[in-house]
């Protein structure tokens, strides 16, 4: 009995020594994994330069960092994408000294306005209002204590509009106040100016929560109120021809106003409808998706202003990313999703003439918004993810400006051909009357 306790014992002190040794085993390995490291720098992994298609490297970019170029900047025009080996240097960005014409840190802008002698009003984070002259003097600056400014907005005569939450403001060009408005409840959208000179705003009444667009008179008298029927979206409403008004609401919604503030005709359209915007003949323009049971068939379309009957549609490869937007002559321009889900291709980016008919077509690897001017010789700009790109009005790409490289990115184009260019709290003018046709 004794030899046999003595055994197992010698057994048991085996087993536990093993166990033992294992654990110090354990212990000393997770030590080397997840314990300090060796003080001899890692070695850096190796890296290859971008390489055109034909094999050969891409140049650096002049004056800017080497690491600067990603492969999701370069520019792939439609017709161009399989058409083989591509130039990629013709669409590498240029130098931009020559184009720049000043620059201002203005802290970071939230929204803008040109006004009519090639200047531009920004109101930045922080709420201030700044006036700024085409040379980029700053004219004059206002400050306000609310959370959010709407606007600014600019009439013929260079006043300016400017609203916060409960109160309109009007200045003068030299900045000196005109008059003050209370608004009756609070205001829920931006503003615009119609054809006859009147200021129209988008606000709910605080006891009632009915939601309406007024009218101001130029001397900031009201004209008129319409109570809305439907929900308002928090966007600005579009001015027409003969002091019209129309209103993309919420829901696919889209209502016409009359110059006496009665309700006009009205669409119902898909939820996800961009637009409208308008020509100088007063044609509308909108792209909504008409069959429900087929959500990838989007159309852009142009409306009668009277009666609100289409003139003619264009079928869109997808989903509208920005657009329509349309200079003066009636030229469209759209931004879309890529055609498929997967992410390989382009998105595209479409010109239309007044009667429909495709212009041209080209691609970005990632879409943003458009900034397009009216003067239709004007270069166009098309922001992107990582950056923008300016295309004069056949869809050539000019050069690009880069996020990643602290440049700024358009905001608008003046009808002098000035780019007004926002990023990292700086506003830049960019010159681009060498490149009008």
């Amino acid at each position: 009995m004794g030899e046999k306790i003595r055994k197992l014992a010698v057994i048991n002190w085996v087993v536990i020594s093993i166990i033992a040794a294992l654990g110090c085993i354990a212990i000393v390995v997770i030590a080397k994994v997840y314990g300090p490291q060796s003080d001899q720098p890692a070695k850096p992994a190796e890296t290859t330069a971008p390489v055109t298609p034909e094999g050969t490297s891409v140049p650096a970019l002049p004056e800017m960092p080497a690491d600067d170029f990603h492969a999701t900047r370069v520019i792939i025009p439609m017709d161009e994408l399989n058409a083989g080996p591509l130039e990629l240097e013709k669409y590498l960005m240029a130098d931009l000294d020559p184009l720049v014409r000043w620059r201002r840190q203005v802290g970071e802008v939230r929204s803008h306005a040109l006004t009519p002698d090639g200047g531009i009003l920004v109101w930045t984070k922080g709420q201030l209002l700044f006036s700024l002259a085409g040379d980029g003097e700053v004219r004059w600056s206002k400050s306000y204590q609310g959370d959010w400014l709407y606007g600014p907005v600019v009439d013929p005569a260079g006043n300016i509009f400017a609203g916060e939450r409960q109160k309109i403001h009007a200045y003068a060009p030299d900045g000196s106040e005109l008059w003050e408005f209370t608004v009756p409840g609070v205001i829920v959208g931006g503003m615009v100016l119609d054809s006859r000179g009147n200021l129209i705003y988008k606000g709910t009444y605080l006891k009632s929560e009915q939601q309406f667009i007024m009218a101001l008179t130029p001397e900031g008298e009201e004209r008129w109120v319409y109570d809305a029927e439907y929900e308002l979206a928090q966007i600005p409403p579009r001015s027409g021809t003969k002091g019209r008004v129309y209103d993309m609401g919420k829901g696919g919604v889209f209502q016409t106003i009359t110059h006496a503030g009665t309700r006009g005709w009205g669409l119902g359209l898909q939820d996800k409808a961009r637009g409208p915007d308008i020509d100088s003949l007063g044609r509308l323009y909108v792209a909504t998706a008409p069959f429900p049971e087929e959500p990838w068939t989007w159309l852009l379309h142009c409306l009668d202003p009277k009666s609100g009957w289409e003139l003619w549609n264009a079928e869109l490869p997808n989903y509208p990313q920005a657009g329509p937007v349309v200079t003066q002559d009636g030229r469209v321009y759209m931004l879309c999703r890529p055609p498929s889900s997967n992410g390989l291709l382009p998105c595209p980016v479409l010109a239309y003439d007044p009667e429909g008919e495709k212009l041209w077509e080209t691609g970005f690897l990632s879409g943003q918004s458009l900034v397009c001017p009216d003067n239709p010789k004007s270069p166009l700009a098309v922001v992107t993810y990582d950056g923008a790109y300016i295309l004069d009005p056949r869809g050539e790409v000019l050069f690009s400006l880069g996020k990643d490289a602290g440049h700024p990115v358009p905001l608008a184009i003046n009808p002098g051909q000035i780019a007004f260019c926002a990023g990292g709290g700086e506003l830049v003018a960019l010159d681009l009357s060498t490149y009008s046709e």
